[in-house]
């Protein structure tokens, strides 16, 4: 499902350009604002000097500048006073106040804000004014003007960004149309040569999670082939079976092949039920949790202390100390269970099974045993010594295994000092 995807390369893009237009738009408003008092600067420092020109000038006709008369935005209102009298005024209908003294004042005029500066040379006064508001709107589209450039350069870098982005990200989509390529089966490691750091943890794990579903894959596949070729077996035999309880013409005849017939059953399901749990046992992948060994282990002794008593075999926990055991508890039920199954099935009647905790786990019998050529063997799959008694499958010990390697521990067999085996859960 792509219903909570989001393109990695899009977020990167919005983030990168808010931020960007963050940057920019502080740096606009930090430029503006300079750039309004530099304007303000530039204008004072005009009107300083056409005053002062002004002021020191003979012939007023070459000296004035352009003023509001002209018609132009952003001209001077000046006012020119000699001895007292007015000389010369750019707008006689709308006369500044004189100024009693030198320097900058603000002032209405008309219904307009006025800046004016006087200058005062002997008799000669000269006042300078400009519209403030023609002078912030001048101001204005002079900064307006200088973001231009800035937009332009934003636009670029927002390009540029894109590029940059597509071309960090290029390595994921080469990554990704890999995998699309893969066929079902294919678990070969992925190419790691000219992949970037950021990526090489992702490729890594990729790779391990190929090895270990390549190691379950091959599992599954001599899962499959081991459960067929070993229910072949049982399932010829009950067709036979049925095939002589279809046959029988006597009553006993038909009674053993009846028997016959469930004892291959139960074989069958035993089976079956062998098979599962080492499928089950194989695919788990919990971490289980800690718990304690002997009270963990005392309800399965409590289980098969009646089946030992049926079958005339002393069952005893004889040692018991405190052992902490990290990992599923099915998985240990189920190492236990093999182990002690085997030892009441291969002890004889009047003999003894002693179970012992310590820092590993010991379940030891007086029966047969195995000879120490055979114990390798035995964990094999399916695998039956030649003369075993009974109709097991051979999985119990391989089950057994696998389970102790889930919980962390190795399955080890060795002679008992009672004369038969003893298994050992070590960690």
């Amino acid at each position: 499902m792509k219903s909570g995807a989001y393109s990695l390369r899009l977020r990167l893009l919005i983030l990168l350009g808010a931020l960007l237009t963050l940057g920019l738009g502080v740096q606009a408003a930090l430029s503006y604002k300079v750039l309004l008092d530099e304007s303000e600067e530039i204008f004072d420092y005009q009107m300083v000097q056409v005053a002062q020109i002004l002021a020191r000038g003979d012939d007023l006709a070459e000296t004035l500048p352009r003023t509001r008369e002209d018609g132009e935005d952003l001209q001077f209102y000046l006012q020119v006073w000699d001895a007292g009298e007015l000389e010369y005024a750019s707008d006689r209908r709308n006369l500044m106040p004189r100024q009693a003294q030198a320097g900058f004042a603000d002032t209405l005029l008309a219904g307009d804000r006025l800046r004016i500066y006087t200058e005062i040379d002997g008799d000669m006064q000269v006042q300078v004014g400009q519209d403030l508001g023609e002078r912030y709107e001048v101001a204005r589209e002079v900064a307006l003007e200088s973001a231009w450039p800035m937009l332009l350069v934003a636009f670029s870098i927002v390009l540029a960004t894109a590029l940059i982005v597509t071309l960090a990200l290029r390595p994921l989509t080469r990554l990704q149309a890999e995998l699309a390529l893969r066929k079902p089966g294919e678990m070969m490691p992925l190419e790691m040569r000219g992949m970037p750091a950021e990526i090489v943890p992702l490729a890594e794990a990729t790779n391990a999670l190929m090895a270990r579903m390549e190691r379950a894959y091959e599992q599954q596949r001599q899962f499959v082939s081991d459960a067929a070729h070993e229910l072949r077996t049982p399932l010829t035999a009950l067709l036979l079976q049925n095939e002589a309880i279809r046959q029988a013409d006597e009553p006993t005849a038909l009674h053993e092949a009846i028997a016959e017939q469930r004892q291959g059953i139960q074989r069958a399901a035993r089976l079956v039920e062998q098979l599962l749990l080492l499928a089950r046992q194989e695919a788990t992948g919990e971490d289980g949790a800690d718990f304690d060994a002997g009270k963990t282990l005392k309800p399965l002794l409590e289980e098969y202390a009646p089946l030992a008593a049926k079958a005339g075999i002393r069952l005893a926990l004889v040692e018991q100390q405190p052992l902490r055991v990290r990992g599923s508890l099915a998985a240990f039920a189920a190492v236990m269970r093999n182990l002690l199954d085997n030892a009441i099935k291969y002890t004889p009647a009047g003999g003894v099974v002693e179970v012992h905790i310590a820092a590993d786990i010991r379940v030891e019998d007086s029966g047969p045993g195995i000879p120490e050529t055979e114990r390798a063997r035995v964990f094999d799959r399916f695998y039956r010594m030649p003369g075993s008694p009974g109709q097991g499958s051979g999985l119990g010990l391989a089950i057994a295994q696998t389970a102790a390697a889930s919980l962390g521990a190795q399955l080890h067999l060795q002679s008992s000092a009672l004369g038969g085996l003893a298994a050992i859960l070590k960690w």
